[in-house]
């Protein structure tokens, strides 16, 4: 039967119902599997100095009433990683 981890979301896909626990990473974080798209990731790294910055500049993207789709044009970002961030903020709030 397989584990399945509601409170994580796909980034490559987006699905929240079909993600397992995969595994550890070399650094020792968790890593998870996607069963929707087969694909692995992780939520959490270790090198995070760029998470403020990134986050300032997502709110300014943000507070200009700017699409994902804009944002992603203009930072070069994929759109998964630009979701991923506004999900992050948004955590970070409440």
């Amino acid at each position: 039967m397989l584990n399945l981890r509601r409170n994580i979301i796909c980034q490559y896909c987006g699905s929240g119902t079909a993600v397992r626990k995969h595994g550890k990473s070399k650094s020792g974080m968790q890593r998870f599997w996607c069963s929707s798209c087969s694909k692995t990731f992780q939520n959490d790294y270790i090198y995070t100095s760029w998470e403020h910055q990134v986050k300032t500049m997502m709110a300014g993207f943000l507070s200009q009433g700017l699409s994902t789709d804009e944002i992603s044009k203009k930072s070069g970002w994929p759109i998964r990683r630009v979701n991923k961030i506004i999900l992050s903020l948004e955590l970070d709030k409440g």
